[in-house]
């Protein structure tokens, strides 16, 4: 008989505990089957740190049995061939020709085959004479003509080679669909980065013009402005801005169509700066109001002044995807609430 604190002599005390790791193991192992592969992965790395690599555990917040990692290939593979970075100049040493990165511009991805590339620049000069795109294979292209939008910061240049003529790029597709919790990779000094979106970025305070308004969206993580943000399809979201939120590009194509011919950027509208509702909260007698909230008046000051707010345009609700598509019209008729009344005009559309 022996102590009971103590084990039989002939007890092997690492057999022991390999017979016992071994238990906790086909435990893990049903409750993976019954709560999925992440919840069992997390479990072995208890149990057993060796096999799950410590503390680098795999978990995806994808619903799908698909990996993270495949799912950024994926979306990486789709775009590498679309995306530019773009120097303000090449230095040349012999026949070969170096960068600085001092001398980036940003990244950019292209949007028109004729060879239209857009990126986010905080501050533009109108400089492009020496500017220089790079593709990810290496292949060099010069910079022909620029087109900079004042209001949401984008530049859109137009890049050829110069040895090859009418050549036609391929073009990313953009995302309409941007919302809270979808997981995007972020593009920046050339690696990937997963992040979450969290959710639409409110409060702007100097306001914005009626049809310029590009929603953004804050971001999980922190990255620097200008990074392209795409989703797990490859298509491209928007731009990081100065203010590290999703600059969304959801109204694309409204200055895509026909850019070859635009000798600026402008923008349609009913003449009016402010900020939709969805940005800034309006409660009046205890009622919440959808519209618009004029700050400032650009032009049509015979039918608007600071303070009102856009009700409905062409007898739809003031919201931004509204109020853009009704604008392609030469007119709209506007309600407008001021001072507890509700005016309607038929407001002449300009062009800023």
């Amino acid at each position: 008989m022996f102590p009971p604190h103590l084990p039989p002599p002939f007890s092997n005390l690492k057999d022991h505990r390999q017979f016992e790791r071994l238990k906790l193991i086909f435990v893990a192992t049903i409750f993976g089957m019954l709560s999925g592969v992440s919840g069992a992965a997390i479990l072995l790395g208890w149990i057993w740190p060796l096999t799950a690599g410590g503390d680098n555990f795999f978990l995806s917040r994808f619903s799908s049995v698909v990996p993270r990692e495949q799912l950024q290939s994926r979306a990486q593979a789709k775009i590498a061939d679309e995306i530019f970075t773009i120097y303000q100049k090449a230095m040349t040493l012999g026949k070969a020709r170096y960068f600085s990165e001092g001398d980036k511009v940003g990244d950019a991805v292209m949007s028109v085959t004729s060879g239209w590339v857009v990126l986010n620049v905080a501050n533009y000069s109108g400089f492009t004479k020496d500017w220089v795109a790079v593709a990810e294979n290496g292949s060099l292209y010069n910079v022909n003509r620029a087109l900079f939008d004042k209001r949401t910061s984008l530049l859109y240049l137009n890049i050829s080679r110069p040895s090859v003529i009418d050549q036609q790029f391929k073009v990313v597709n953009f995302n309409a669909d941007i919302k809270q919790n979808d997981e995007v990779f972020v593009y920046e000094d050339g690696q990937w980065h997963s992040t979450l979106v969290l959710g639409p970025s409110r409060g702007f305070s100097d306001g914005h013009l009626d049809s310029a308004s590009m929603p953004t969206f804050n971001l999980a993580d922190r990255f620097r402005s200008g990074s392209i943000v795409v989703d797990a399809d490859g298509n491209v979201v928007g731009f990081v801005n100065d203010r590290a939120a999703v600059l969304a590009l959801r109204n694309e194509d409204y200055f895509l169509n026909g850019i070859e011919n635009k000798k600026q950027l402008v923008y349609r509208s009913l003449g009016v700066e402010g900020w939709y509702t969805d940005e800034k909260l309006l409660v009046i007698n205890e009622e919440k109001l959808t519209g618009f909230i004029v700050n400032r008046v650009l032009a049509n000051k015979q039918y608007f002044q600071k303070g009102d707010i856009i009700l409905k345009v062409d007898g739809r609700p003031a919201e931004r995807n509204n109020v853009w598509n009704s604008l392609l019209n030469s007119s709209v008729r506007v309600s407008v609430w001021r001072g507890g009344k509700v005016i309607e005009e038929q407001v002449s559309v300009v062009e800023l």
